[in-house]
């Protein structure tokens, strides 16, 4: 622990949080004790942490609050949630904030205090970016004064304020995001209770339990509305439609507006609510774009109104998920299902009925790519409606007088003919590739389903995609026979979660120098030969060449579904040192032959390592002060420049891909740091350093290359570790096997497959 930074033991401090905790981790030594004083940032004082927190009178609790903030420097994020004290004493609070106004970026505080304070003057007005109060009372507010630049998130909690106060806090907030908004005390100044925001940064807005005759929002980038317990006779929403959330739960409200922000609504849930129909389809009816609508236990304002499931499917082409629960009334039911009408992209439908008879009707299903059927109807006997989203084109008549027991027993009956086989294909798909060579030997039809369908193969693919795995290489025994080596390597996958799914060894003619991979394939190089396989399969096919297998390329293109090998080879030149290079096409079920390589010219950089990525269907290799690629659809070689000139500030390089970017990532030789740079510009190479961050939780060694479009990189540890860091959320998991590639230097990551190396006949 003596070798850990301060500032590292800081950041370790700040995880903690409780104060508690913090403090008594503090008392380790010397080394911690400066870390608490000078380099943590996070301190929580919660009466949920410790019970002790109970049994101290206020005064008690004020002074050890005083006393633990007074010990450190440069707080940044302090919580005082106390629910059982019923309020402290103005001066110790306004010595908390006063203390900390200089660096505070986050306050969260809970507790009344006597005399009441003005908060938002107290606490640091030009850093912070996260206020959350309740069971206070905000009075006064001169956004002339008191604003706040960096303010993005504002919850307010069983807070007294008026509505011209809450509307001027909203204006001295320029760059506000969210906001919340819980059991407000309204104080009213007009006889009619009116409240009018207005921000032009808000994104997501939350209301609860607030009572008022009028409510205007002006909100030109809200995005998320969401609307629960409140008392509204008027709530008008003017933006610029870019609304794409809305929620309304147990509201009362007299006239709903949300004017032109309907038009890119993507999810809209209504429950417990009263809603005359008409006008809300209305409102809604242009939001083409509309993923999911849910009326879950609405009451409509007129009896006789009814929803038309016809009219929704053709109002939302995009409708993916639709829940419906009213007061049911057999006339109502029976025109709102009758007729014939397509649920393209529905996969959940979910009503919320007990007990009814279907009526006649025909609806049709037709799933898209990779979707999936999933039904859920509360708890009701409803029958055909729901069992026709699982089948294509199949038509439900007559069902009046057929119960689901019958229906279900007549189904049975057909046995494993009754299952369409497009639901065949759907669950198939979703198997791993090593399952699905077992199952090839069930029958005939599943043999070529899964051998000789392409468009199996592609639908497998996109499940399998993003669920990586590392593929290991263990050299198990060497043969010496007259002048040829046999060695045999044993491949082993194992997935993110450390299962081992997969395992099989093969004998190649000499050791092993080159293991890379690119999308479901890897290849393995010795000297004078070059092997191919599916680490998912199995599957291993050994090419020779003309020449050594020194150095080559390895990429996939997704939308043909081929492989490219590239092999580069020094050629004679009486002028520059050139490279010669020739290429290899794999295609699924085709099979590979010495004959397949076919020259592509020469390349004039020299390019003396196989370790390479190849992303977006461009390979690149690292070569010394620069990165050559191969574009694998024009066949065409270039050059680009490394985003830095002291290569000597790191102790290792490599290429990642990052949410389908080319990025490079160094690893300090000195510090624990890790920056990343991001190609922005392919035509005229210009890189940008997007990332720096400590990665003082573990010892980094080599970068793991990924042409995954995730925002994570893969990092193996100098005790031979896999690490998957998130840039995006700044947290690092461990791969839980060790020691699995001891005797490699790093894995390749796959996916899984059924791409067939071998001619199927």
């Amino acid at each position: 622990m003596e070798f850990l930074p301060v500032e590292v033991v800081g950041n370790i401090l700040s995880r903690l949080g409780a104060a508690r905790d913090v403090v008594i981790a503090s008392a380790t030594c010397r080394k911690w004790q400066e870390a608490w004083r000078k380099h943590l940032h996070t301190l929580t004082f919660n009466s949920n942490d410790w019970p002790l927190y109970h049994e101290f009178s206020t005064s008690r609790l004020e002074i050890i609050i005083t006393q633990t903030i007074f010990q450190t420097k440069g707080l940044q994020c302090l919580s005082i949630i106390m629910d059982d004290v019923d309020e402290f004493s103005a001066a110790p609070v306004i010595a908390w904030l006063m203390y900390t106004r200089e660096t505070l970026r986050q306050l969260h505080y809970n507790v009344r205090t006597t005399p009441n304070i003005n908060m938002l003057e107290k606490c640091g007005r030009q850093k912070l970016e996260v206020l959350a109060l309740a069971h206070n009372t905000i009075t006064g507010v001169e956004p002339c004064y008191q604003k706040f630049p960096c303010l993005k998130s504002l919850s307010l909690s069983y807070v007294s304020i008026s509505a011209l106060d809450l509307s001027l806090l909203l204006t001295a907030c320029p760059k506000i995001e969210l906001l919340s908004l819980v059991s407000l005390d309204i104080v009213m100044s007009d006889p009619q209770a009116t409240m009018d925001l207005s921000s032009y940064s808000l994104k997501d807005i939350y209301v609860e339990a607030i009572s008022l005759d009028k409510f205007i929002l002006e909100a030109d980038s809200l995005e998320k509305l969401h609307l629960k317990d409140c008392t509204l006779e008027v709530f008008e929403l003017v933006g610029k439609g870019m609304l794409r959330f809305l929620k309304i739960d147990d509201v009362s409200v007299i006239h709903l507006d949300i004017g032109e922000s309907a038009e890119n609504l993507e999810i809209v849930d209504v429950s417990n609510f009263t809603i005359m129909w008409a006008k809300f389809h209305h409102m809604i009816s242009r939001s083409s774009k509309l993923r999911k609508l849910r009326l879950w236990g609405v009451v409509f304002d007129d009896e006789d109104e009814f929803v038309d499931i016809e009219t929704i499917s053709s109002c939302f082409p995009l409708l993916s998920h639709l829940s419906l629960s009213y007061d049911l009334r057999e006339a109502a039911l029976q025109y709102g299902l009758q007729g014939s009408f397509v649920l393209d992209n529905v996969i959940v439908l979910e009503l919320g009925w007990t007990d009814f008879t279907a009526p006649e009707l025909a609806i049709r299903y037709e799933p898209q790519g990779k979707q999936s059927s999933s039904v859920a109807n509360g708890n009701s006997s409803f029958v055909p409606e729901i069992d026709a989203l699982n089948r294509r084109y199949y038509e439900i008549s007559e069902m009046n007088d057929c119960s689901i027991q019958n229906y279900d027993a007549r189904m049975q009956n057909k046995g494993m003919e009754s299952i369409p086989c497009d639901l065949i294909i759907e669950i198939l798909s979703r198997l791993p590739a090593k399952e699905l060579g077992k199952l090839r030997c069930v029958c005939k039809q599943w043999y070529k389903l899964l051998t000789r369908n392409k468009e199996f193969t592609a639908q497998h693919t996109k499940h399998t995609e993003k669920s990586l795995f590392c593929c290991c290489v263990n050299i198990l025994q060497t043969f010496h026979g007259g002048e040829e080596n046999k060695v045999t390597v044993e491949l082993t996958s194992i997935n993110m979660e450390g299962t081992v799914t997969n395992k099989f060894s093969a004998v190649i003619d000499a050791p092993v120098h080159t293991f890379i991979s690119s999308g479901a394939l890897a290849i393995l190089c010795s000297i004078n030969s070059l092997y191919v396989l599916n680490p998912s399969t199995g599957e291993v096919v050994a090419l020779q060449g003309g020449s050594s297998f020194y150095t080559v390329g390895f990429g996939h293109l997704p939308r043909s579904n081929e492989y490219k090998i590239i092999h580069l080879f020094f050629i004679p030149s009486t002028g520059d040192v050139k490279m010669g290079s020739e290429i290899m096409t794999l295609r699924d079920g085709e099979g590979v032959t010495r004959d397949s390589w076919r020259p592509i010219g020469t390349c004039r950089h020299i390019v003396s390592t196989s370790d390479c990525l190849c992303l977006n269907g461009i390979v690149f290799w690292e070569v010394p002060k620069e990165i050559v690629s191969f574009d694998l659809e024009k066949e065409e070689y270039k050059v680009y420049g490394y985003p830095i000139c002291d290569f000597t500030k790191y102790a290792s390089m490599g290429l990642t891909g990052f949410h389908g970017t080319l990025s490079v990532v160094g690893i300090s030789a000195e510090t624990s740091a890790m920056d990343v740079w991001l190609m922005m510009d392919y035509d005229s190479g210009v890189w940008a350093m997007e990332y720096r961050v400590d990665l003082f939780c573990f010892d980094a060694d080599v970068i793991i290359s990924s042409d995954n479009y995730s925002g994570d990189v893969l990092i193996s540890t100098k005790q031979k570790d896999v690490m998957k860091y998130s840039l995006e959320n700044l947290t690092s998991t461990k791969v839980n096997f060790s020691g699995a590639f001891e005797p490699y230097r790093k894995p390749c990551l796959c996916y899984g497959s059924l791409f067939s190396l071998h001619k199927i006949i």
